[in-house]
């Protein structure tokens, strides 16, 4: 159960870094290519901010996935 539960928080957390990679592309090409070429620091920084106002989907994403994983740490 604990290592099931560690691979669907890495999974979510994971999802949650492409998907800032994916805005930073659509966003301007300069962005883009900084996300691409420093996909875990853009990204990973990236997916800890909070935009209230746009409801910041990949931060509550990747804090899920963070959360899940510890989880399944302390369970497995």
């Amino acid at each position: 159960m604990g290592s099931l539960l560690l691979l669907i928080g890495l999974l979510l957390f994971m999802m949650s870094l492409i998907w800032t990679t994916g805005e930073a592309l659509k966003k301007d090409l300069i962005d883009g290519a900084l996300a691409l070429i420093a996909t875990p620091l853009y990204s990973g920084y990236c997916a800890f901010q909070v935009d209230y106002k746009k409801w910041s989907r990949p931060f509550f994403v990747s804090m899920a996935g963070l959360l899940l994983s510890l989880i399944g740490y302390l369970l497995g």
